[in-house]
């Protein structure tokens, strides 16, 4: 099965469609990684210094906590792989 690396720039149609009907797997580029890795950062520190931020602690209040799994799931998943390959990525979603 093939990996298509995603990077944040480029993804095609032809691409989405291979990634709708499973044909590919998943994997985030290094860059892509360190991208919401550092935005997970801007998230803690809008949380840390109590911040009112929409789409962060208010506005979406109901899918907060579905918002924070996500990114520890990511976190996750990074560390899992990393851990085992040597780099970072997202195996299937």
């Amino acid at each position: 099965m093939e990996t298509v690396f995603l990077n944040g720039q480029d993804l095609t149609p032809e691409t989405l469609k291979s990634l709708q009907s499973f044909e590919s797997k998943i994997d985030l580029t290094e860059s892509a990684w360190e991208a919401v890795k550092n935005a997970r950062k801007v998230i803690d520190k809008v949380l840390d210094e109590k911040r009112t931020v929409y789409g962060i602690n208010t506005g979406l209040t109901r899918y907060f906590q579905n918002n924070i799994y996500f990114f520890q799931v990511l976190e996750s998943s990074a560390e899992s792989s990393s851990s085992q390959n040597g780099s970072s990525s997202f195996k299937t979603i």
